[in-house]
């Protein structure tokens, strides 16, 4: 399968080709103490004009795109590596090289988490799941930014991009998920909402959350010194 010439040359800069190494970089970047070098910092406006291009756009409204996420503490699943960077790369296995574009680990905000998810907050802030009055969205609130995730850009030529992704991650509760899906064989029901991965549900929200993943990274950008020009 040849992957159109826009997704050429995209590549994670080093220091966030992996889970450990990104919550290390994006840790060292708030406090001031690491700066990323030009290299690094190319890479990442490259993807961030990738994210911005107009025929993404078009890829997007054919059902080409889609975007994933392997979220963040993966090593909790069942049969999986202890490591939590191995773990991430088993659930790679499961989606095959050749329909990711490019992956993308990182930590997230608590202002990211709810930027990202503001399209179910209000939902799930009026569920409590405890006489405190802690609520479903407290707790992806919290499991968000609790540890580093993976972004992937998933490409399917033949035009079935989100379907594929979401059939592929299996249903939201492992329980209920098919045995071959990803939540099917790894996730734990009593460990959500840690079910693994995310998957866009609709063309809106691809677009929606590529935008976000744009943000994510220019945030990035912003807080290394000094700067390229962009």
């Amino acid at each position: 399968m040849r992957k159109p010439e826009i997704f050429q040359q995209i590549e994670a800069p080093q220091a966030f080709s992996t889970r450990r190494r990104a919550s290390e970089a994006i840790r060292g970047l708030q406090e001031g103490s690491i700066n990323l070098d030009q290299l690094e910092q190319i890479r990442l406006v490259k993807i961030k004009a990738l994210l911005e291009h107009p025929e993404l756009q078009n890829l997007i409204d054919e059902n080409k795109i889609t975007l994933g996420i392997i979220k963040p503490h993966v090593n909790e699943g069942k049969n999986l590596p202890k490591d939590d960077d191995e773990a991430a790369k088993v659930l790679l296995n499961e989606i095959s090289e050749e329909n990711v574009v490019f992956t993308f680990s990182t930590q997230l905000t608590g202002n990211q988490v709810e930027s990202f998810y503001s399209d179910v907050k209000q939902k799930y802030s009026q569920i409590t799941t405890n006489a405190q009055g802690q609520t479903v969205w407290d707790t992806i609130y919290n499991f968000g930014q609790s540890g580093p995730l993976t972004f992937l850009l998933i490409y399917r030529e033949e035009g079935n991009a989100i379907e594929w992704w979401r059939n592929k991650m299996g249903k939201t509760r492992p329980n209920e998920a098919d045995p071959e899906s990803i939540r099917g064989k790894y996730a734990l029901q009593e460990k959500l909402p840690n079910n693994l991965t995310h998957g866009s549900d609709s063309a809106e929200s691809v677009r929606k959350e590529i935008k976000e993943l744009g943000n994510i990274v220019e945030a990035i950008l912003e807080t290394n010194v000094p700067h390229i020009n962009q």
